[in-house]
């Protein structure tokens, strides 16, 4: 935790949220039968303090409900992990037919296969949109959206 709050400005310095991200979290929320997490190989304070660069996200994303690196090294189990945690909380299963993963890699889609979720790849310019088709994402959009940064 010391060192997530040490690194803090550095992430907050560098880092940099991409056009239409806080756009896009914040329709989603628009939707009575949405709950938004993050699954993400961070650990939650890390994560936390990425989000910090939205802006405002309080009450848009349900952090307690997400999957983090100190859930589980392995990606695809995170979104299992998170999954869990919003049936935990929300009462309702979560499956593949009503999980949507969000990713801008090939590791992304390939988590979100194996996890247990659909996928819709955003080629941000981390991976291109031919890599994103190649790995097989359910849906894809050629535009930036998200954090970018590290």
């Amino acid at each position: 935790m010391d060192a997530a709050r040490e690194l803090t400005p550095d992430l907050l310095a560098r880092g940099y949220p991409l056009p239409g991200a806080l756009e896009a979290v914040q329709r989603l929320a628009e939707q009575l039968a949405v709950a938004q997490s993050v699954p993400t190989g961070n650990i939650r304070p890390n994560a936390e303090n990425k989000l910090k660069l939205l802006g405002d996200v309080a009450g848009l994303l349900d952090v307690e409900v997400g999957g983090y690196g100190s859930d589980d090294t392995v990606r695809s189990r995170l979104v299992k992990v998170a999954q869990d945690k919003a049936a935990s909380k929300y009462g309702v299963p979560f499956t593949r037919a009503s999980t949507v993963l969000i990713g801008e890699t090939d590791r992304d889609v390939q988590a979100a296969r194996d996890g247990g979720a659909q996928i819709v790849a955003v080629a941000t310019g981390v991976t291109s949109q031919a890599e994103l088709k190649r790995a097989h994402a359910d849906r894809g959009r050629h535009d930036r959206g998200g954090v970018g940064g590290s």
